[in-house]
């Protein structure tokens, strides 16, 4: 799984003008992900819900909190297929 999720990682890097397409919300999901797989566990304080960005990017990663690195790469690699069929046209 490793391998796919280091494929994935360099497909969403190496993205184009398609992926401005993709929502917030999606992004999100990947952008919990990655931090799930990269640093654990969210234990950070919640920012000011008027950080609304950053409110929304703690939120995600916390919603995997206890996942394993290696569910959160296969979770990360479906959702990075998923936005590329649905958004890459």
């Amino acid at each position: 799984m490793t391998e796919a999720y280091n494929k994935a990682c360099e497909e969403v890097k190496a993205a184009g003008d398609w992926s401005k397409n993709i929502p917030n919300e999606r992004k999100l999901i990947s952008y919990g992900l990655f931090k799930q797989i990269t640093s654990g566990d969210n234990t950070n304080a919640r920012p000011w819900a008027i950080q609304y960005e950053a409110a929304a990017k703690h939120d995600s990663w916390l919603s995997f909190k206890g996942k394993s690195n290696e569910e959160c790469m296969k979770l990360y690699v479906e959702e990075w297929e998923k936005q590329k069929a649905e958004f890459n046209k």
